[in-house]
């Protein structure tokens, strides 16, 4: 009877977090929707305390803190994405929300880690295929923009 009020105790504490972490994210989200760059990185703190090892999630929180003026979160949380596992410095050194952060040390490090990491991992790709790939991302993207910015 104890290992089942436990188990039932651990199970229900794990869903209560997982829901407050996931919530708190989403405001964060919407927080940075809407421009409140301060606000959002707040949110993104408090879901943090819950669990910090989503990678895109350290990513985004990344952006909101680093257009709130706080460069040091920022690289915090850009370094606790890659160690669980972000490693897209294309996409991260072409982000203008992480403009402010570009020619630290801390910044170029950051790259060049990432940089090394996805050669490894991408050495035995077929090149060619990747950069179409690559092309048609962008152009779709390009194309999705378009859409979003006649929206406004």
């Amino acid at each position: 009877m104890k290992w089942l009020t436990f188990s039932l105790l651990l199970l229900l504490s794990t869903f209560i977090t997982a829901q407050d972490y996931s919530t708190l994210v989403a405001e964060g989200e919407k927080l940075y929707a809407s421009k409140d760059f301060a606000q959002s990185a707040i949110k993104y703190k408090e879901a943090f305390n819950f669990q910090k090892n989503n990678a895109s999630d350290l990513y985004n929180a990344s952006c909101s803190a680093a257009l709130s003026g706080d460069a040091k979160t920022a690289m915090e949380w850009l370094q606790l994405s890659f160690k669980n596992g972000w490693i897209n410095s294309n996409h991260m050194t072409s982000d203008s929300d992480l403009t402010s952060l570009h020619g630290t040390d801390e910044w170029n490090n950051l790259v060049s880690e990432m940089e090394k990491i996805a050669a490894r991992i991408e050495a035995s790709y077929d090149q060619p295929l990747k950069a179409e790939l690559i092309q048609i991302f962008n152009d779709d993207q390009a194309i999705r923009h378009e859409y979003i910015n006649a929206q406004k």
